[in-house]
């Protein structure tokens, strides 16, 4: 299973209506967003390129032996091991 705290229009949006909220610019409505989910090591969401590369990995021939495996691409907040 592929899991991911993905970039999306919605989390921008939600980041923006943050800051508008507390007067605050919109990169630190999405910092604010950021630290709410328990903060994002990397220091912003995975992008979806991101996400796609491990799909075209797990898709491939070079991923024929992997099974039974979770890969968490989000920046850090889950912890995973």
């Amino acid at each position: 299973m592929v899991s991911a705290l993905v970039a999306f229009v919605g989390a921008d949006a939600l980041a923006r209506r943050i800051a508008e909220s507390r007067g605050v610019t919109a990169q630190e409505g999405m910092t604010i967003l950021m630290q709410s989910l328990g903060g994002v090591p990397a220091g912003h969401f995975a992008p979806p390129a991101d996400v796609a590369e491990v799909i075209g990995f797990l898709v491939s021939d070079a991923a024929a032996s992997v099974y039974g495996t979770d890969i968490t691409v989000d920046g850090g907040p889950v912890p995973t091991l």
